[in-house]
């Protein structure tokens, strides 16, 4: 899976279990080249990150519910309204998009 954010094709990669989740939360921001998206999350913290990151809220058709720019660490978010998806980048990945934007994902299909 995928975007396109700032005219770059950036992947996507769910979180779906514990080591995923593991991984996501000692990543490196810094070297931060993809995207994290997590299913259901009732709140979202920065603790431990090493910079800003943005962090998009969707529905389950990925319309943008909340949308948060240079969010720094040690912060913790809670949506009010039922988010389904959360993506999170790296800084300024998000400048194009706007709150309810569609956060179009596309899925690589092999040609084989």
């Amino acid at each position: 899976m995928y975007t396109i954010l700032n005219n770059k094709k950036v992947k996507v990669t769910k979180c779906n279990n514990l080591i995923d989740k593991i991984k996501a939360f000692i990543h490196k921001i810094k070297d931060f080249d993809y995207c994290l998206c997590f299913t259901k999350k009732r709140f979202f913290h920065t603790f431990f990150k090493l910079s800003n990151v943005d962090i998009v809220m969707t529905d389950k058709n990925n319309k943008i519910l909340y949308l948060y720019q240079s969010l720094k660490p040690w912060k913790i978010i809670s949506p009010k309204e039922n988010v389904f998806y959360t993506y999170e980048l790296a800084e300024n990945d998000t400048k194009t998009l706007s709150l309810g934007d569609k956060f179009k994902i596309r899925t690589t299909r092999n040609t084989h």
